[in-house]
């Protein structure tokens, strides 16, 4: 079988979050999912140097019903440089994976299941720095999207 004949819809696909400042001792909604999604890879890239001091940032799926989960376990960011990437396991207990101006970085594991809701950022400080988010997704009931918030 071709590539040009396999249906376009089994590729995941692409929302990119423009960089913006971490949230400031506060959680921030950052995407918005309709329906149920299926979430492949979910990656951050630190635009601008991240401020030297402790701050845990972590991702998290606040749904419209139901209880809110941690996508992840926090990071500290804590002087990363710019250029710095970020990422999910896939497992839930696990930290965020950050790579401080490495060149690359290990792809997320497990995809996730993310019900309607929102896909927050979460900052247990007023640190200043900027990310910009890219996720691959992939629609699992009709009409789901997943979009900026």
């Amino acid at each position: 079988m071709s590539r040009t004949s396999i249906p376009t819809q089994i590729y995941p696909r692409i929302v990119e979050r423009a960089a913006s400042t971490l949230p400031q001792t506060d959680t921030t909604s950052y995407f918005t999912v309709t329906g149920k999604v299926l979430i492949t890879q979910i990656i951050g890239e630190a635009t601008t140097g991240m401020e030297a001091i402790a701050n845990n940032m972590l991702l998290i799926s606040n749904p419209t019903a139901g209880n809110s989960v941690n996508l992840c376990a926090a990071i500290n960011t804590n002087a990363h440089i710019p250029g710095t990437l970020y990422n999910i396991t896939g497992t839930f207990g696990n930290a965020m994976q950050g790579v401080d101006g490495e060149g690359a970085l290990i792809a997320q594991v497990t995809p996730v299941i993310v019900r309607e809701g929102v896909i927050e950022l979460a900052c247990d400080a007023s640190a200043t720095g900027e990310i910009k988010w890219t996720v691959h997704w992939m629609p699992l009931d009709a009409g789901s999207s997943l979009t900026v918030a």
